[in-house]
């Protein structure tokens, strides 16, 4: 409720900037105010934008952009990170019930209650939230790829798919599951799979930096 109108930080408004161009087809936005050479320049520029050669648009990568923009677009992009961290809740909880047991699953949730930083970006405009649910959708196909040998395909190139698009929203917190399933698989020998995973992770963060 807080920040649906006022984004908490520059970075914030700068991945809210990027989305309302999303929203609007446009890559960045024309800015009649660019010219270094002028002396008030210094005065318009952030740190959390850029100008190139009369183009302003965000300095962060455009994965979490692209998502925000669907709420922009029908004017709720305040609510897509709270949606996104509902849903990373009902997974925690549903694999803790189904691979720790349901005594565990009550622990779990006064856990995440009662961890600040979640709600923050939860409910902030940040990609963090977006990116621990993707990291994390990604870990519950690897596992059931392991569970499901016979028809592992499918979920090993949606869990790199969804490791390289997290790379687009936020650099490096994919690496350690990516580096993770990557020695995994190579232990077990399933140099196919591996190929599979990196076969996804390449073919939806090419497709998003195109």
């Amino acid at each position: 409720f807080v920040t649906q109108r006022f984004p908490l930080s520059g970075d914030d408004y700068s991945y809210l900037y990027q989305a309302h161009l999303f929203a609007d087809g446009q890559i960045s936005a024309q800015d009649p105010l660019y010219d270094p050479r002028q002396p008030l320049y210094s005065c318009l520029t952030t740190n959390c934008l850029r100008d190139e050669n009369g183009h302003r648009f965000s300095k962060y990568p455009p994965g979490w952009p692209i998502l925000l923009a669907a709420g922009v677009a029908t004017g709720a992009g305040w609510a897509v990170s709270p949606l996104l961290g509902a849903l990373l809740v009902f997974l925690l909880l549903t694999h803790v019930e189904r691979r720790i047991g349901r005594d565990r699953v009550m622990v779990t949730w006064f856990l995440l209650t009662v961890c600040v930083f979640f709600s923050y970006y939860a409910a902030s405009l940040r990609a963090h939230t977006a990116t621990a649910l993707f990291v994390f959708a990604a870990f519950l196909l690897y596992d059931a790829a392991l569970r499901n040998s016979r028809r592992a395909g499918p979920w090993l190139f949606a869990a790199g798919a969804l490791l390289g698009y997290s790379s687009m929203m936020r650099y490096v917190d994919w690496v350690p599951l990516g580096v993770w399933i990557g020695v995994d698989l190579l232990r077990r020998r399933r140099f196919a799979n591996l190929l599979t995973v990196g076969l996804g992770a390449a073919s939806l963060s090419a497709y998003v930096l195109a």
